[in-house]
């Protein structure tokens, strides 16, 4: 929920999505992304650690965001 001090960042938050299409490990899977301030917040499902790990380095690696919550569930039958 957000408060006064704390707004949504839809061009970090495109960002961040840009990159996790970019990315050849997670171009293809459902990883949703919020911001509140600079704060990112990955969830969906994939298949595989490693894609659950690229996606969390996208985010950091978004000129911004101070710090990531990774909420992505790691479920080797979706795909």
């Amino acid at each position: 929920m957000l408060n006064n001090l704390e707004h949504s960042d839809p061009i970090l938050q495109a960002a961040i999505e840009h990159s996790i299409k970019r990315n050849p490990a997670t171009w293809n899977d459902a990883i949703h992304v919020a911001v509140i301030g600079n704060h990112a917040i990955l969830t969906g499902t994939v298949q595989g650690e490693h894609k659950k790990i690229e996606a969390n380095r996208e985010a950091w690696n978004t000129p911004g965001i101070l710090t990531v919550d990774n909420k992505i569930v790691v479920d080797e039958t979706v795909g």
